[in-house]
Formats: C-alpha cells, structure tokens, sequence
C-alpha cells in the first residue's frame, strides 16, 4: 500500500528583467529553486524590459510576459514499491503560446535487498560537475530559462545494485528525450517569431553589397 503526504506552498515571484540590448535580458534567481520531496509551489511571475524599444516578441505589448505557474515533488513509498513524480507548468496569462511542460522525473522503483529496480525517467547523479554546472553532458537539460537551466533525468530501465560505499547502475533504454529550449515558430515566409524572453531569433536578412538579402 503507497502512501503520501502532499503539502502546499505557496510563493510569489516577482522577476526584475534588465534589457541593456534588444535581444538580451537579466533576471533575479528564484528563492525557491528546489522542492523537497512531497511539496507542491504555486508561483505568479512576470518581466519588464527598461528600454523602450524593445521587440513585440519580446515584450508582451511592452508591459512584460505575465505567467502561473505550480511545480509538484510527490513521493509514494511503499514497503517495497516506490513512485516519483517531479513536474513544472506555466501558463502566459496574456499569450496563450507562453507555456511549457516538464517533467523532470517519473519513475516506478522496486528493491530486494542489494537491489533496486526503476523503470521511467529518472534522475541520477552520473557526475557531480555536470549535474552542479548542468553541462547536459550525461542528462538532457530543460532550457527554456537560459540562466537557471533544469537537468532532467534519463528515460529507460535502470537496474541497480548497492552494498555499502559500492554502487553499480545498469541502465538500458530504446528511447531518446533531447534537450528542450524555449518555443519558436517560422511563418509562410521564413521569419522566425518567438514569445519567450530567453531565445533570439536570428536575422532573417543582412546587409549584402548595400543592399537587403534574405537569408
């Protein structure tokens, strides 16, 4: 028989953004960037741009990108079986395309003893250098904040093995998740448009021989 305990948490966070360029932007850290197990956070958060010319794409009509967001850790033990879930929404509150879904981990686990079984996506800690610098070398990232990237676990079957200090992990999987950035989208006629504070979209012209060329 699983059971949880679930507590709520609410928090507001009010991120300051800085463009010093059109296409670059700064922002305070989250006070609560992680969640311990079998807590759930509601948050509100928007960004301002101090210059006035900022691009339409990056301003939602000029007063800031406006979301909700909840993020859930939840926890269920068992005598044996074990369940993780660890999730992140947001939802723009001015555009409906401002949004992302992720899930950082969602596995079932069983252990006997020395061994322990998981099978879903699962967080480990493969090296401690990646996992503090999020490098992405040996877990996917989940990019859509530049500045505070989120490493996500790895999706397949883990078989594991611990006996004291020793700790060896087997992992198989047929299936690849890449990295996640944030959303962009190409029109009929090849722009690029975005609604996300943290990705540029690159030049769709340059300047060749005086005068304007697509590229």
């Amino acid at each position: 028989m699983l059971k949880r305990e679930l507590p709520i948490r609410i928090t507001s966070l009010c991120a300051l953004l800085g463009a010093l360029a059109p296409h670059s932007a700064f922002a305070l850290p989250s006070p609560h960037p992680f969640l311990s197990p079998n807590e759930f956070a509601v948050r509100a958060q928007g960004n301002h741009y101090l210059t006035s010319g900022s691009d339409q794409t990056f301003s939602d009509e000029r007063t800031g990108n406006w979301a909700v967001g909840a993020r859930g850790n939840w926890v269920a033990q068992g005598s044996e079986l074990e369940f993780v879930l660890d999730g992140d929404v947001m939802l723009g509150v001015r555009k409906s395309n401002y949004r992302y879904f992720n899930v950082r981990e969602f596995r079932l686990s069983d252990h006997e003893g020395a061994l322990r079984g998981h099978l879903g996506r699962k967080l480990h800690a493969w090296n401690e250098l990646d996992s503090w610098w999020s490098l992405g070398m040996f877990q996917p990232r989940f990019r859509w904040d530049y500045l505070d990237e989120v490493e996500n676990g790895l999706f397949g079957a883990f078989l594991e093995w611990r006996q004291g200090p020793w700790n060896l992990l087997g992992y198989a999987t047929a299936v690849s998740i890449p990295e996640q950035g944030a959303p962009f989208e190409l029109t009929d006629n090849g722009d690029c448009n975005t609604t996300s504070p943290w990705f540029s979209c690159p030049n769709s012209q340059i300047s060749l021989f005086n005068q304007p060329t697509r590229v």
